[in-house]
Formats: C-alpha cells, sequence, structure tokens
C-alpha cells in the first residue's frame, strides 16, 4: 500500500510529541472493496482524473522526493517501476 507524507510533517509530529505545540498525526487506512469499485467507476466514466504533475523512475526516487518538498507541484508524482 503506498504512503505519501512530507518529511517535515514527520519531523513536526516527533518535535510535538516532545515539546507541544501544533498536531500532526498520520494515519493509514485498509481500502475496502466497495470503495475501490466506485473509485474505478469514477476513472472509467472521467468523472474523476488523477492530474499527474510528473513521473520518476524508482532509480530518481531521491530527485522525485527533492520535486515534492519543493512545494510547487500541481498534481501527483509518480514513481515507475
Amino acid at each position: 500500500m503506498p504512503v505519501s507524507f512530507k518529511t517535515g510533517k514527520l519531523l513536526q509530529m516527533l518535535l510535538t510529541s516532545i515539546g507541544g505545540g501544533k498536531r500532526v498525526i498520520c494515519a493509514l487506512a485498509t481500502p475496502k472493496q466497495d470503495d475501490l469499485e466506485f473509485i474505478r467507476e469514477f476513472l472509467e466514466d472521467r468523472k474523476l482524473k488523477p492530474v499527474i504533475d510528473k513521473s520518476f523512475p524508482l532509480g530518481n526516487a531521491a530527485e522525485a522526493h527533492r520535486h515534492v518538498e519543493a512545494g510547487n507541484m500541481k498534481g501527483f508524482v509518480v514513481l515507475t517501476v
């Protein structure tokens, strides 16, 4: 299951657990089959269109991460295998 969050948010989560401040919570959810079917139908009917900002080969994951951290994305960043 893919997981996505910014390193800065993880660091903030760790620091606030020690010193207080704005809380950040990272959570994972197990996808439900009915929900996945619903999304699939939307994608097939073109009612939902994912916006891909840029694709990177898996070997360039560090470059992809820098692109995300720079904050100038206009959609999803994809790592291809």
